[in-house]
């Protein structure tokens, strides 16, 4: 799960800089209408993005429970402790937790490019 978010990361910073790209070339070519439009899509795409993190996010956890309960099983069955390598994870949350470091990229680049829309409009 965990890689998968990374991927969706990944094609989420292509996204932007295709995005990104567009919008120069839409200013630099006095289509501010049409640059507007790329940043409000750009905004529009980075909420979704988050939106779909936190679904991965809730799905990952979802299934550490039960996976929990099966590697303490396991480690029992086994009579080796080090089968329990989700309850060796738990820990406090930290303020760099890579679900909120994602969340502050998702919404800063939201408000980047509807930043971006605000300025492509009052060129108009």
């Amino acid at each position: 799960m965990y890689g998968q978010r990374a991927q969706y990361f990944n094609h989420f910073l292509i996204a932007a800089a295709f995005l990104s790209a567009g919008y120069v070339t839409a200013l630099g070519a006095r289509l501010y209408i049409v640059a507007a439009i790329v940043g409000l899509v750009g905004s529009l795409i980075s909420l979704v993005f988050r939106q779909m993190d936190r679904r991965l996010r809730e799905y990952a956890h979802a299934g550490e429970k039960p996976l929990k309960i099966m590697q303490a099983r396991l480690a029992n069955l086994l009579g080796v402790d080090e089968m329990k390598i989700l309850e060796a994870l738990d820990r406090p949350k930290s303020w760099y937790a890579h679900s909120l470091l994602l969340n502050v990229v998702f919404l800063a680049s939201s408000a980047c490019f509807l930043a971006a829309m605000i300025f492509a409009l009052l060129k108009t």
